[in-house]
């Protein structure tokens, strides 16, 4: 069976994190240097905090948090296998593997958005790494012939982030996810704010209900 190292860390990205102007000599947000704790569902906790991406602006972290039933190797195994993808990635409407090797993959998502948000996509290439029972899983923004830009379809870039995933008692796993882009924001917060938040909670939830 074919497998695609499924793109969870889109499920916050089917908007860009908002964006936020500052002067450059203001003082450092509230946030800036840690996480708030921005909205909880089910399980998993959904924290933000503000980073500067250049000088005078800030661009806004997400990070998910959440006990999983399972070992980080078998969490791994269901990230890449295909079959059950579009199953809780909620809003995806197509994904598929590019390159696939032992310590990396390129995969390519397009999410199919609801009014006032025009459709999106988004390759990334992503890197594994182990350490012991732990697993580091980096993705960032790639380009790509195998998958150039379609028409009336947003590519999304300057994405990064990274999951997390450490063995606790029990054969669970603690599992942390991060994402950030730097692309400026189209739409006002107000806007997109409960779109992103809600995108993101309900795919993690979905990914727990298949373990």
């Amino acid at each position: 069976m074919k497998t695609l190292i499924i793109a969870l860390s889109l499920a916050g990205l089917a908007l860009p994190a908002r964006e936020l102007p500052i002067a450059p000599d203001a003082p450092p947000r509230a946030g800036t240097t840690g996480y708030e704790l921005v909205k909880k569902q089910g399980q998993v906790a959904l924290y933000e905090r503000w980073l500067e991406v250049e000088p005078g602006r800030q661009a806004r972290e997400l990070k998910a948090e959440f006990i999983a039933p399972a070992s980080p190797q078998a969490l791994l195994e269901l990230l890449r296998d295909e079959s059950k993808a579009l199953a809780w990635m909620r809003h995806a409407g197509a994904c598929r593997i590019l390159e696939d090797n032992d310590d990396g993959w390129l995969a390519y998502v397009r999410y199919d958005l609801p009014w006032p948000v025009s459709d999106q996509d988004c390759l990334l290439r992503y890197e594994l790494h182990k350490n012991g029972g732990s697993a580091k899983l980096g993705f960032r923004s790639a380009s790509d012939s195998k998958a150039p830009p379609r028409r009336g379809v947003k590519r999304m870039a300057g994405v990064s982030g990274a999951w997390l995933l450490e063995p606790v008692a029990g054969g669970r796993s603690k599992v942390s996810y991060t994402v950030i882009t730097t692309e400026r924001p189209s739409l006002p917060r107000w806007i997109t704010d409960p779109i992103v938040q809600g995108n993101l909670l309900d795919t993690m939830n979905a990914f727990l209900g298949q373990l």
